[in-house]
């Protein structure tokens, strides 16, 4: 399992994840499409920008890699990421 936000997603589950820009200038979401589900993040409460949400699909499959490659899969915690750490000064 794959917490995101409050979100727990199976990484069995997961068939695809893309990021898909927003009608608001500048807004960006990134989509999880699931085996009969979606979960999308940064359409509502988090403004994502392009970096952003790019740095949070490669959270994502980072941590989708380190959960199959376990021995013993543990819960995977992905955070969003700042707006600081993706656009530096």
């Amino acid at each position: 399992m794959i917490l995101i936000k409050e979100r727990f997603i199976s990484a069995d589950h997961i068939e695809h994840i893309y990021v898909e820009q927003l009608p608001t200038p500048e807004r960006y979401a990134v989509i999880v499409q699931l085996s009969g589900d979606v979960a999308v993040f940064g359409r509502r409460d988090d403004i994502l920008t392009l970096q952003m949400a790019f740095e949070l699909r490669r959270r994502i499959v980072k941590a989708i890699v380190k959960y199959k490659s376990s021995d013993s899969p543990e819960l995977q915690h992905v955070d969003f990421p700042k707006y600081e750490e993706v656009h530096p000064e």
